[in-house]
């Protein structure tokens, strides 16, 4: 079958565009200088509390069963405490969600990171979904929560990546 010029330049025309409309010089991939970090004061440790960005809900932040910040998606705060032992607890609004609590032990000196996230895996399934007055099956793909709320360590590296993402807040109460 033979085609007219009529059908092929729009055709080529669009093509040209599409390939040409993305290929802009930007200039040199560049990153986000490093965050400048809190130096702990004599005697006392810093301790960062990152959110994971995507999880929607405010989480209360408890340090040995007291309020010390108020986390909103997206957001980190940094704590000053004393060396010692400590019970770290992140609560969520709805109180059927569980929260674990995790130990930290800090020394003099500590700078440490830790995210909470509540831990889950993928799932799939088949439903079905209106398409142009028809349904259709559609393959379904979220997330389920398959364990408490918690406290993980992170490196100074993944937590630099994670600051480039999040907004500081800052903390209510610094702990003795």
């Amino acid at each position: 079958m033979r085609y007219g010029i009529a059908v092929i330049a729009p055709i080529l025309g669009f093509l040209a565009l599409a390939l040409t409309g993305c290929a802009v010089d930007r200039g040199p991939l560049t990153f986000p200088d490093p965050m400048a970090l809190v130096s702990p004061s004599p005697g006392m440790a810093v301790v960062y509390l990152l959110r994971v960005p995507g999880e929607p809900v405010e989480v209360q932040v408890l340090v040995n069963g007291e309020r010390v910040a108020k986390l909103a998606r997206g957001t980190f705060t940094a704590i000053a405490l004393a060396p010692g032992r400590y019970e770290l607890l992140a609560l969520e609004p709805d109180v059927s969600m569980p929260s674990t609590a995790s130990a930290l032990t800090l020394v003099a000196g500590d700078r440490r990171f830790l995210y909470t996230a509540v831990p889950t895996r993928g799932t799939e399934g088949f439903g079905l979904a209106p398409l142009a007055g028809a349904v259709v099956p559609v393959l379904k793909a979220g997330q389920v929560a398959i364990g408490a709320r918690r406290w993980t360590a992170l490196s100074e590296f993944d937590a630099q990546g994670l600051f480039s993402v999040l907004k500081p807040v800052g903390a209510e109460l610094y702990a003795p």
